[in-house]
């Protein structure tokens, strides 16, 4: 598959090529710099055949315990602001979109507890 550039793959094979770097780079911890920008690419290039986000694991943003919950309120603002905009349709996806995108140190439950905390509540992060 080196002979061949990423973009004239189809869906499944730049797939396959991706999982493939992907295995690479578990097994020997780390990918040359070539390797590097072509698993970047494949990545890109899958993301718009798609038309939709590819958030794979090691691709997570990393939320250290201690601004968990403030991040978890924010985006709760931010939800908030979106429900009360007009023209903006609320689909109550927003909360799993921030779990596929954020790694945490503490349990999903954990986070859900104070994302879906009654604003009144909040001062007391009970």
């Amino acid at each position: 598959m080196a002979s061949l550039t990423l973009a004239s793959l189809t869906l499944d094979a730049l797939a396959g090529e991706i999982e493939r770097l992907r295995r690479m780079k578990d097994e020997c911890g780390k990918l040359s710099r070539r390797n590097e920008r072509r698993l970047k690419h494949g990545k890109s290039l899958l993301r718009k055949k798609l038309g939709a986000a590819v958030i794979y694991p090691e691709d997570k943003q990393h939320v250290p315990q201690a601004i968990y919950i403030s991040l978890s309120f924010a985006l709760k603002d931010i939800d908030h602001s979106l429900k009360n905009c007009p023209g903006c349709t609320h689909d109550g996806r927003l909360f799993g979109l921030f779990c596929d995108i954020f790694g945490f140190e503490v349990a999903e439950a954990t986070v859900a507890r104070y994302y879906y905390m009654a604003d009144k509540h909040r001062k007391l992060g009970k």
